[in-house]
């Protein structure tokens, strides 16, 4: 029935989401069925993760993989990021680095199903997640010029 609503109407289904257990809810909806692949840039300091979430989000990576979701990550280079290519292969992320300066917001932004997650880190912590079609496969495409471009630059790893 929702299908049938967007379809007919093409309106965005809008849902917002605050506090820890806020997130961890937009967080478990990119791991149900039908989720091939998770398109994302995170925010600057990969350690918000940790701060917000604790072990939980080490499990949620685990799990992603578990599911056979392709994860498609832009990253920026932090000294708390994740660099060994064995750890991104098992969790099956195919990452993309950027220069720090690049993207300095605690934003997330992902795409995954026909859904786009903006997810705030700053001192209010809530996300938000759009449910359409067009705007998901916008959002994707976004993503894949910006993953061409940021694999011209040379990002030197000097942590």
């Amino acid at each position: 029935m929702k299908a049938k609503y967007i379809i007919s109407t093409e309106r965005p289904i809008i849902q917002f989401f605050e506090g820890v257990e806020g997130l961890r809810k937009v967080y478990e909806d990119k791991l149900l069925p039908g989720t091939p692949t998770h398109h994302f840039i995170r925010p600057l300091h990969a350690n918000v993760y940790e701060h917000a979430f604790g072990r939980w989000f080490t499990q949620y990576l685990t799990r992603r993989a578990k599911l056979g979701i392709t994860t498609y990550a832009l990253t920026p280079d932090d000294i708390d990021a994740n660099h060994n290519p064995k750890i991104d292969e098992e969790r099956k992320v195919i990452r993309t680095w950027l220069r720090p300066e690049d993207y300095t917001t605690p934003i997330e932004i992902a795409c995954y199903r026909d859904k786009v997650a903006i997810i705030s880190y700053g001192k209010e912590i809530f996300g938000i997640v759009i449910e359409h079609e067009h705007l998901s496969r916008a959002i994707k495409d976004i993503f894949n010029l910006a993953q061409k471009g940021a694999q011209t630059l040379h990002i030197e790893h000097n942590h």
